[in-house]
């Protein structure tokens, strides 16, 4: 809000100031308990801390090993993880993709990670792996294939 005079504009931010501090969702005072809390536990907050590092690690690595084991099992030659289209081999940038396109609406059927559902329901087919820019590719090749067919043809005579 543009004032012309700047005591105006003082006094304006220190009424709003006044209000919002009064507002309930506003938990000023919980900070101060927090970092009393803090101060006064700094050991316990330390190995807090140090195990959610520890279980996000756990957690990066079992995600990893899913997706390899997917993967691999998606593969040509099946046990190595490597691109269907262009060889790709780096695991970091290789998924899972639905031949037919039908990956929206399983992900909402499902409604869980893809690879941990492919593992429950035994590997089922339907699936290859790309890397992300074959996938990329692939994706605008069925776009343009889809609009190709829904337009309307041109007739010479």
């Amino acid at each position: 809000m543009p004032h012309s005079d700047l005591e105006v504009k003082r006094a304006y931010m220190r009424a709003y100031r006044k209000d919002y501090d009064q507002r309930d969702y506003v938990k000023q005072g919980n900070q101060e308990k927090r970092r009393l809390y803090y101060l006064g536990n700094k050991e316990k907050e330390a190995n807090r801390m140090k195990n959610c590092r520890a279980k996000t690690l756990a957690q990066r690595e079992r995600v990893y090993l899913i997706k390899a084991r997917v993967l691999a099992n998606y593969s040509n030659p099946a046990g190595v993880a490597i691109c269907n289209n262009c060889g790709e081999k780096d695991l970091e940038v290789l998924c899972l993709d639905h031949i037919n396109g039908e990956g929206t609406q399983q992900r909402k059927a499902i409604g869980c990670n893809t690879y941990d559902w492919v593992i429950k329901n035994e590997f089922p087919g339907g699936y290859q792996v790309l890397c992300y820019n074959c996938n990329i590719k692939k994706r605008g090749l069925d776009s343009l294939r889809k609009q190709a067919k829904n337009s309307p043809r041109i007739v010479r005579g």
